[in-house]
């Protein structure tokens, strides 16, 4: 019994915290996760050198993917599946661990990034194979990569809030952006690193783009307010919101649509329903975002 409880309590632990988990992770990749990161807790391997084969199997699917052949979008599926395992179980060691470090945070976000290239590159050569002709395929996949990209962005942003304003862990994007900025100087000076300098370029590129596309409204007003736990009930409805749309769901869509033989749905599907999903879960953000202003105006 102790074991059982014992277990559980790791499995906690490795998680970010359930309410900022999306539902696919928490019956789906984190348990499967959290058993690859208990396996490789007592051992030298790294959270980077997992991020890496997860990179591994992103990189298979998108070549996969890419040979245009229904045999080869199950293989691409499956791949992609322990492409989205690994990168669970990355965090999830540094956390049992207990060294997340924001280096990792860097290399695990570039790697996704890599993965999730790759495979929409993949997608727009399967579709030119399947259905050429039909559409100007590179161009629909290159809207709906940035789309996807920008609904991930606001899935991120909004954990980052909730984090910060729920349990205290402060996210500060220019503080954050100062601290990896200052540490791409010291190694250009030093003529060092250059794979993590080529990372820290990618991060802060991402995190500009993200700021300026993803409304602050919300962070600027709450910050007035005083109760955690006020602000944790008008924004819990808008996390939950945002999490329909996290990468993992969107990820277990292509696998389906892979099986399927049927990309062109996904990509479709993110353009039009993604895209107004996320909407819907901004105006929902500045819908809540007023109500706390006026709580706070009354006080």
């Amino acid at each position: 019994m102790n074991g059982l409880k014992g277990l559980a309590q790791d499995y906690t632990r490795s998680l970010k915290a359930i309410e900022m988990e999306e539902a696919l992770d928490l019956v789906l990749y984190r348990p499967l996760a959290f058993v690859i990161a208990k396996v490789a807790h007592p051992t030298p391997i790294t959270p980077n050198q997992i991020s890496v084969a997860s990179l591994g199997f992103g990189l298979l699917a998108g070549w996969l993917f890419a040979a245009g052949t229904p045999e080869a979008g199950i293989v691409a599926a499956v791949a992609y599946f322990l492409c989205n395992t690994l990168d669970c179980a990355d965090g999830q060691l540094a956390r049992l661990r207990g060294k997340p470090s924001p280096f990792g945070y860097i290399v695990d976000g570039s790697i996704d990034y890599l993965a999730s290239v790759a495979v929409f590159v993949g997608i727009a050569q399967h579709l030119v194979v399947q259905k050429p002709g039909e559409h100007n395929w590179w161009l629909v996949a290159t809207m709906a990569g940035l789309c996807y990209a920008w609904q991930c962005a606001i899935v991120d942003r909004k954990r980052m809030e909730w984090d910060h304003k729920v349990y205290g862990k402060r996210h500060d994007p220019a503080a954050t952006e100062r601290f990896f900025a200052a540490h791409l100087e010291l190694y250009r000076q030093q003529g060092s690193h250059h794979l993590e300098r080529g990372m820290i370029r990618a991060y802060l590129f991402y995190s500009r783009v993200c700021t300026r596309l993803i409304s602050r409204h919300q962070e600027e007003v709450t910050e007035t307010s005083s109760s955690a736990e006020a602000w944790a009930v008008y924004n819990r409805p808008v996390l939950r919101m945002a999490l329909w749309m996290g990468p993992s769901t969107q990820m277990t869509l292509i696998m389906f649509a892979g099986v399927l033989n049927r990309l062109d749905l996904y990509l479709w599907g993110v353009l039009l329903f993604g895209n107004l999903h996320a909407l819907l879960v901004l105006l929902v953000q500045r819908h809540q975002s007023d109500k706390i202003a006026r709580v706070v105006a009354t006080r």
